[in-house]
């Protein structure tokens, strides 16, 4: 037993003499810790319809100067302000898509347009799409007009038929009547055709003078045409006001 233990004493010794390190000894492994998940991102709340209705507006982007905008109504219809190029028709919520229907003049059917609402708070909203309706939008305060169209003769429309009301600045004799808002109503039905004409309240100047006007198209024939002026935005001015068109001659 006394011859072991000094053999095992000598040996390393002697590979210390040689030059060789005695084998390390590993250290004792630090304890793992354990991983504690992170809490999930808490989802975004959903877009609601109520969050969007209203009116939103924006600078004229073409240089042009003036304003621009549209109006989302709770009851789905949609209205452009400002935009004579189109027509609102109505507007739905798709997750976070805004669906806007419009139409043209030469084109009625209705064309849909897709717009992904990138950002949204009570004051701004941004969308995006190839759509001149996409890009950056502010809340404005769009003002309406409203009243009927109708006629005495006892002639029926078709459901060809179309209703075309504008609001224009009467003020100035010698020229053109600037257009502030215009609306088209197809397959009215028949007389009196109720109408509500949006339009910005910012574009109205105190001291001018504003009028409605109507005419009534149908199978692609003009038909019907307001003859006098029909006064409004005045504090004698009717509310709501009604437009009284006759034949065209």
């Amino acid at each position: 037993m006394r011859q072991f233990l000094c053999i095992s004493l000598i040996l390393p010794l002697l590979a210390c003499a040689g030059g060789q390190k005695p084998p390390a000894v590993p250290p004792p492994e630090a304890p793992t810790a354990t991983a504690v998940p992170s809490p999930a991102a808490a989802p975004s709340a959903p877009i609601s319809a109520g969050q969007l209705t209203g009116g939103w507006g924006r600078t004229i982007r073409s240089g042009v100067a003036g304003r621009e905008g549209f109006l989302l109504d709770a009851d789905g219809r949609f209205a452009l302000v400002g935009i004579f190029s189109m027509d609102g028709v109505a507007w739905r919520l798709e997750g976070d898509t805004l669906i806007l229907s419009t139409s043209t003049e030469r084109y009625p059917d209705e064309q849909e347009s897709r717009l992904h609402i990138d950002e949204l708070t009570p004051t701004h909203l941004i969308l995006s799409g190839k759509d001149y309706l996409a890009g950056s939008w502010q809340r404005s305060d769009l003002k309406n007009v409203t009243g009927t169209v109708t006629y005495r003769q006892r002639i029926a429309l078709t459901p060809e038929a179309v209703v075309q009301v504008e609001l224009r600045d009467v003020s100035r004799q010698d020229a053109e009547a600037p257009l502030l808002a215009r609306r088209l109503i197809r397959k009215p039905g028949q007389v009196p055709v109720a109408f509500t004409l949006d339009y910005d309240p910012s574009l109205i100047e105190k001291g001018h003078d504003y009028a409605v006007s109507a005419r009534i198209s149908d199978r692609g024939q003009l038909q019907f045409v307001t003859d006098t002026r029909v006064p409004v935005l005045t504090s004698t001015a009717p509310t709501p006001v009604e437009i009284a068109v006759v034949p065209v001659r």
